[in-house]
């Protein structure tokens, strides 16, 4: 019953996002806006596959969407969290029901993450590029260091199996929630951040998955239509990577559903690295 309560939020929430986000992007003249279709939707496709698998999409999207000159920069962290809702909120409906979680633990972090969006984008849209170029290059670059510990077997490993926590371990991972949740306005991606906080409480790897996937696609929703109120993001590039993303998360999810994953996110590690030392030595205009 409560996963059927959830998933009916998840497809009203995903109705109203693209009713809104149809319209908006009817209304412009697309032929004007910088990206191409067919790159843009490769680099949704692929960027929402490993993010299915749980690598990620905001370091591998900023990393492509940089490398084949889609669109400028200051347009990134508000293209990245609107074109993330749609398949992110289909793999929150898709996990939800083929992995166990806490629900207690999946409410309040969810609305944490909710409130942290909320705050954080109004921020980020108001910000000049070059400090949006040393936002996102801090981002990249905390999100390559955080793979890069795990990879080494530095940080906590997820021999925890909890399903969720209670008391302090809860608060703590809601406030954290916020922040991580406000954090996301300027392209570090939920995922990295959240599956580290719970393996630090002690929670399982696979009952994080719901939970992270479910407070990403809500935190991008809160601060997504700031955005495009704003109009702080790419609207070809956007609805090219998010139709494609939804394809690129349902294979992840049910024809590959696991790769051997460990030489790619030592490359992606490297190219992620690349783009933020790059990033972060654009000259000022």
């Amino acid at each position: 019953m409560i996963i059927l309560i959830f998933r009916s939020v998840f497809i009203a929430l995903s109705a109203i996002f693209a009713v809104f986000l149809i319209k908006d992007v009817a209304k412009s003249d697309l032929d004007k806006e910088s990206g191409n279709v067919y790159t843009a939707s490769a680099i949704g496709f692929v960027s929402s596959f490993f993010d299915a698998l749980g690598i990620g999409s905001f370091a591998i999207a900023t990393v492509l969407l940089r490398a084949f000159k889609q669109i400028p920069d200051r347009l990134i962290p508000g293209t990245l969290n609107v074109m993330c809702i749609l398949p992110t909120f289909l793999e929150a409906f898709i996990y939800i029901g083929i992995i166990q979680t806490d629900f207690l633990t999946l409410f309040c972090m969810v609305n944490a993450a909710w409130i942290g969006g909320w705050l954080g984008a109004g921020y980020v849209t108001k910000l000049p590029e070059r400090k949006i170029q040393v936002g996102m290059s801090i981002a990249l670059f905390l999100a390559a260091t955080n793979m890069l510990l795990h990879q080494l077997n530095l940080m906590p490993a997820a021999h925890g199996a909890s399903l969720g926590v209670r008391g302090i371990s809860l608060v703590i991972a809601t406030f954290a929630s916020v922040i991580i949740g406000a954090l996301v306005n300027i392209g570090i991606g939920f995922f990295a951040p959240c599956l580290s906080l719970a393996f630090l409480l002690g929670m399982s790897a696979k009952s994080a998955f719901p939970i992270m996937m479910t407070a990403a696609a809500t935190c991008s929703y809160a601060s997504s239509f700031t955005f495009i109120r704003q109009n702080a993001y790419s609207k070809k590039v956007t609805a090219c990577m998010a139709v494609f993303g939804m394809f690129g998360v349902l294979i992840a999810a049910f024809i590959v559903k696991s790769l051997p994953l460990n030489t790619l996110i030592w490359l992606v590690m490297a190219i992620i690295y690349y783009a933020s030392i790059s990033l972060f030595l654009v000259k000022k205009k």
